[in-house]
């Protein structure tokens, strides 16, 4: 149990892996970053935080599938007339 738990620990002087925890950040990215570790977010909950907003906006960003993909498709009156 002990072995699992020290593998699983992070070392102070492990090198972080390559990417955004390296510098590839915007300038944006970085503002925001800035912003939510003064509310107390550790270092690793900061990058998480950056690679959701990533994610989220990347997916947003991709191309419509089919015309049953938009949000207008779901407001479609259902509504009877009564006679």
């Amino acid at each position: 149990m002990a072995r699992a738990a020290a593998q699983a620990a992070p070392s102070a002087d492990a090198t972080p892996p390559p990417g955004p925890a390296t510098g590839e950040w915007t300038e944006a990215e970085l503002r925001d970053r800035s912003r939510v570790l003064r509310l107390g977010f550790t270092e690793q909950d900061a990058d998480a935080w950056l690679l959701v907003a990533r994610a989220g906006a990347a997916f947003f960003a991709l191309p419509q599938i089919h015309p049953s993909d938009s949000p207008m498709s779901s407001t479609r009156s259902t509504s009877c007339s009564a006679s």
